[in-house]
């Protein structure tokens, strides 16, 4: 359950700051009465402090503000490194001086960080030997940073600089962005889980909603106009779940505020009906909201955010809504599909125009382009009028070797079809003869005096007639 300010502070703007050079500055006001300090940071570069900035001390009378950085790129995940950190000594037993906390993951209550300096409570304070990092190793790539100051001694405070590693535990972003949204076409109930909220984790930052933890982005258009009921119940009962209704007409570039908004404190089941009139709720809400008058033929995008850390699964249901969802999956075209050998992994990226028949894409992995093994599974996004970026990290590629990757597409009728293939190699490995073959593709002696093709390790060829 969302924790709410028991000191509440009003300000005409943000305390989270975000200056030239990709400079950030903790919050020091949590807003909407919760001590979330602002919209998650998607970066993988830049430079973190206290509110004071690289310059001043920090602020007193912080309470527990928190704030949550994740990775912007597939595959990776965020570390922060300290190089400098002068706090107050925090006593515990007196309940005076300051201390930062490190949560794994992208909610206030993430587990924390319990590895030197942080003691077992999670608690970082004092002046501690820097430099010292941390790096997120869950499905999210994020991290949560908590501050809390008394109202006494004001020191220099932190400096941290922003980094990504390659991370395989990071799952796929799935459909956690609103650049890439699973497509409603039925009125039908449907189960939803997800890893964390993307590389593009401020999308939902607007309206009632003070930033994504867990979240899942879809996308419908009505197929007949009417009244629209929603009802989202987690499978964990205390979950606390918030959503977010955009449109008609809206586009990722272009959400504006949502014409339906819950962040209600509550757990369990939360929507739009229930008697409720409202339009839209902070954390004192009571988890309902009006249902809604939808158009035929308009866009509109929901967000829902599982805000409790662990982000468990959810089911949602359009009971007693007159609206029509039905409507036809779209077609799906790949634009692109292209790869990029780095020392210790390679990033496997495609691109796809508006999608529809599609459940998910598969890559595989090989050295011969003849036996294939599993590298990725990837859910298709059904987006409608986007393109569609996938990007996979392959640490598990065979160095000094072609490895040759293999992209398919499954329908919703379980049909695979292999779409295109690409093959790369260590960029630090010389280039080599892989294998001669004749035009029958079949492999023969390097004297071989027929015409035959000569395939090298970077994924040429040459054909050649005799010697």
């Amino acid at each position: 359950m969302k924790s709410l300010l028991y000191i509440l502070v009003i300000v005409s703007s943000l305390s989270f700051t975000k200056l030239h050079g990709q400079t950030y500055l903790h919050a020091t006001v949590g807003q909407q009465n919760t001590y979330s300090g602002g919209c998650p940071v998607a970066t993988c570069s830049g430079n973190y402090y206290d509110d004071g900035g690289a310059g001043s001390n920090y602020s007193n009378n912080v309470n527990n503000i928190y704030q949550i950085f994740c990775p912007n790129s597939a595959g990776t995940c965020l570390r922060l490194t300290f190089n400098a950190f002068d706090l107050e000594s925090y006593s515990a037993f007196w309940g005076w001086g300051e201390y930062l906390t490190i949560g794994n993951g992208p909610a206030q209550n993430s587990t924390l960080f319990t590895t030197a300096p942080a003691n077992g409570s999670g608690i970082i304070t004092g002046t501690p030997t820097v430099p010292f990092s941390y790096t997120a190793n869950n499905s999210s790539g994020c991290l949560t940073v908590r501050f809390r100051s008394d109202g006494s001694t004001r020191r220099p405070g932190w400096s941290a600089s922003i980094s990504c590693v390659p991370c395989a535990v990071r799952q796929a972003d799935g459909n956690s962005d609103c650049t890439a949204p699973t497509q409603i076409c039925s009125n039908g109930s449907f189960a939803g889980s997800s890893p964390g909220p993307g590389s593009n984790a401020a999308d939902g930052c607007t309206g009632c909603v003070t930033g994504e933890t867990y979240s899942n982005w879809y996308i419908f258009s009505p197929q007949t106009s009417g009244s629209l009921s929603l009802a989202i119940s987690p499978n964990v009962g205390t979950d606390d779940l918030d959503f977010a209704l955009y449109g008609p007409g809206a586009s990722c570039g272009s959400l504006g505020s949502p014409i339906r908004c819950s962040y209600a404190a509550g757990t369990g089941a939360t929507g739009m009906g229930n008697g409720a009139v409202d339009n839209s709720e902070d954390v004192n809400g009571n988890s309902w909201v009006a249902p809604v008058n939808v158009v035929a033929g308009q866009i509109y995008f929901l967000m829902i955010n599982n805000w409790t850390a662990g982000g468990a699964g959810y089911n949602v249901s359009f009971a007693g809504s007159t609206a029509s969802l039905d409507c036809t999956p779209l077609s799906v075209e790949l634009t692109s599909f292209s790869g990029v050998s780095y020392e210790t992994y390679n990033t496997l990226s495609w691109k796809a125009e508006a999608s529809g028949n599609v459940d998910y894409y598969t890559l595989e992995r090989s050295t011969d382009a003849e036996n294939w093994d599993f590298v990725s599974e990837q859910s298709n996004s059904k987006l409608t009028d986007f393109k569609v970026s996938y990007s996979v990290n392959d640490e598990q590629f065979i160095p000094g070797e072609v490895n040759y990757y293999r992209l398919s597409r499954t329908n919703f009728n379980k049909e695979t079809t292999h779409i295109r293939t690409i093959s790369l190699l260590n960029k630090n490995e010389p280039v080599r003869i892989l294998k001669i073959v004749n035009m029958l593709g079949q492999e023969v002696d390097p004297n071989y005096e027929g015409m035959r093709i000569i395939m090298y390790s970077n994924g040429t060829s040459l054909k050649k007639v005799g010697k």
